[in-house]
């Protein structure tokens, strides 16, 4: 009855201890980041703990360690429940941690594993570290947990996490704990248990309720915003061609394209000559339905979230493609004549949707598709949906091809405007883009249309040149690799007739980025001085 007591009290105090362990570390270390140089962006309370978003200032990891360990230093005395607390902070930040390095280029399939078998080897080590009598049934309660997919923690409903992640924790404890009974075990009452259930579902509860609130001011703030903007007249001209010095404004890390810190973001990229910004909402594609589903309401891109953008962009002087982007289309699933024209039928009335957003945003260029690799040689759809949306949206239109096959062998460049490119063809150690200027300009000669980079980019790691594709990998910090590749990709097709711009992947809205970051923005790092340097030469 002892064990059990003790169980059900580690049990009922889990969810707690793991709101409060994910809270600590994030809001004291970003009071003191802030404190310290960083600008507060903004803050949220979720159902998995409460942070503070801060822009600049010292790593949020060293307070993860420093924090972590006053954490340490007080669980030592305060006996079962500190033992249990320490087990669940180790567990918390090893999963934090985890999930960090494995953004750093840890193969996509390792991803939950890597990042659990961390918190579990630091749960495991915390208990055992305090040489405390009940370190069994702690070690029992963060192990089960620990291995609990990662994929539960996007779950929305409190009560899908009480019986979907608890319980499995439960059986798995009580198991483990009854095959390695404790050597010693601390006087705990049923009373506890129950508190902590209690405290479990007001905090679960209450969470929820306070993300409900803010949904709600975010969305009145927003629908303020947009009634405050200037609509743009339904007769206005489009201009045809145009030089696009621009960069891919990205929604990033739950900053919308609705916040103030998006405003805020997009103010600051006409100093660097950029005239252009593309703006990317994701669509999200189901393999069983087929289904492609734009953007919804409250989303990050969403498109009250694009309206406001777009109409800040014009009057700051800013042109705008309009680049939707499905994520992520399963190529196995459409290997039949009748799955692929039910994706047809499915992505023909997404677009279509953008094409209205589009026509409503005044955008300046719109992409009728972005890298859907073989799916571009099915011409006659293509040509199809062009002439659809052409009867929505009257501006110039492009489609964001994929360096390589894509590129080169799409038949339907004649029945658009621009011949877009995602362009992340490698350059040699040399850093000549010769090759890349007469693969593209082979193309442009044959269809006689001009070209945009309707993305570019390479990241700021050694050998980045070779695979510019490649993001947030693990590889070493280069900020002069990243340089070099900007330079030369510019110098060898800025000044080209035919080549009409390019949009630099990427500058996120939360505006991360700077000297220690080695993924692909160049956001305060050298390579944007380069791109301000061409951009305010005057040249085009």
């Amino acid at each position: 009855m002892a064990t059990l007591r003790l169980l059900a009290a580690c049990f009922a105090l889990y969810y707690p201890l793991h709101w409060l362990a994910n809270t600590l570390p994030e809001v004291l270390g970003g009071l003191v980041r802030t404190a310290l140089g960083g600008e507060l962006q903004r803050w949220y309370v979720s159902q998995w703990g409460a942070t503070l978003r801060v822009d600049g200032g010292p790593p949020q990891f060293w307070f993860d360690l420093v924090i972590g360990g006053a954490f340490v230093w007080i669980a030592r005395s305060t006996g079962w429940i500190g033992s249990t607390a320490l087990a669940v902070l180790a567990l918390t930040l090893g999963r934090k941690w985890g999930l960090m390095l494995m953004r750093q280029g840890w193969p996509p399939a390792w991803m939950p594993v890597a990042g659990e078998i961390l918190a579990i080897f630091l749960a495991v080590l915390a208990v055992w570290w305090m040489r405390v009598g009940i370190w069994r049934p702690a070690a029992a309660l963060c192990v089960p947990a620990a291995v609990m997919p990662m994929v539960l923690f996007s779950r929305s409903s409190p009560f899908q996490f009480l019986f979907i992640e608890w319980l499995p924790v439960l059986a798995a404890t009580t198991v483990t704990a009854l095959a390695h009974r404790p050597i010693e075990l601390p006087r705990v009452r049923w009373l506890t248990a129950v508190v902590g259930l209690t405290v479990a579902a007001g905090l679960a509860l209450g969470t929820r309720e306070v993300e409900k609130v803010v949904e709600e001011r975010d969305r009145a703030q927003t629908a303020a915003v947009l009634s405050g903007l200037r609509k743009p007249s339904p007769d206005l001209p489009y201009e045809k061609q145009f030089f696009q010095r621009g960069v891919c404004f990205t929604a990033e890390a739950g900053v919308g394209y609705h916040s103030q810190q998006a405003r805020n973001m997009l103010a600051k990229l006409p100093a660097y000559g950029v005239n252009a910004i593309a703006l990317v909402p994701y669509g999200f594609s189901r393999s069983s339905p087929i289904t492609i589903r734009p953007a919804g309401r409250g989303s990050w891109e969403s498109d009250e979230g694009v309206e406001i953008l777009a109409a800040l962009a014009h009057s700051q002087e800013l042109k705008v493609l309009l680049k939707p982007h499905v994520w992520r289309v399963t190529e196995d699933r459409l290997q039949t004549a009748e799955a692929r024209a039910q994706w047809f039928r499915q992505y023909a009335s997404f677009i279509e949707h953008y094409a209205r957003l589009a026509s409503r945003t005044h955008a300046d260029l719109f992409a009728v598709g972005t890298e859907f690799g073989w799916l571009a040689q099915y011409e006659k759809e293509w040509r199809d949906i062009i002439a659809r949306v052409r009867a929505l949206y009257k501006g110039p239109m492009t489609y964001c091809a994929t360096q390589g096959p894509e590129f080169e062998t799409i038949q339907f460049w004649d029945a658009l405007d621009y011949i877009g490119l995602d362009n992340y063809y490698p350059l040699p150690d040399d850093y000549s883009a010769a090759d890349v200027v007469r693969k593209v300009e082979q193309v442009h000669k044959k269809y006689g249309k001009p070209v945009v980079f309707t993305e570019a980019g390479f990241s700021a790691v050694i050998n980045a040149h070779r695979a510019p594709w490649e993001d947030e990998t693990s590889k070493p910090l280069s900020l002069e690799t990243q340089v070099r590749a900007y330079e030369a990709l510019l110098h060898a097709f800025y000044d080209k007739p035919w080549f009409h711009g390019v949009y630099w992947w990427k500058v996120g809205t939360n505006g991360y980025g700077g000297p220690e970051n080695n993924s692909m923005t160049p956001w305060r790092k050298p390579a944007m001085e380069v791109v301000k340097r061409y951009y305010t030469s005057g040249r085009r």
